[in-house]
């Protein structure tokens, strides 16, 4: 049941952190004025004409992301395929994405990667419990 729990509490975590740094990214490059952000269509748009600086925000987002979640699951879990799952979700997420909107190469290479740097640096930082402590 706790490595079930962990994993749950690591990807709502991933998620919550994702949604935020994005949001935060959203401040920092607004989209244009007028602009539907429900719109896959307009968003497809948006992102052929977004700067550098805010598609880099986003993998940044991705990463910390994955790393919060990574971190959550392996301390809630205490086993190590927490993190690699909390990173596959966010790659799938990711994946799902690039079917709605499209986005460069390079971004797509690194939603697949950065999510299984960050579980691997999670997993340096908190290598899971061996013991419950009292």
């Amino acid at each position: 049941m706790r490595k079930v729990l962990g994993v749950i509490v690591g990807v709502a975590v991933a998620m919550v952190t994702i949604t935020i740094v994005e949001m935060i990214g959203h401040l920092i490059f607004p989209p244009p004025p007028g602009t539907d952000m429900r719109d896959p269509a307009q968003v497809a748009r948006i992102v052929s004409l977004i700067p550098l600086p805010a598609k880099i925000w986003v993998t940044l987002a991705w990463f910390l992301g994955s790393l919060a979640g990574a971190l959550a699951g392996i301390t809630v879990a205490r086993w190590t395929a927490a993190a690699w799952i909390v990173a596959a979700v966010v790659i799938a997420g990711a994946i799902w994405s690039y079917t709605m909107i499209p986005h460069p190469l390079w971004m797509q290479a690194a939603g697949v990667f950065f999510p299984l740097l960050a579980a691997g640096i999670a997993l340096r930082l908190r290598p899971p419990a061996t013991k419950l402590s009292t």
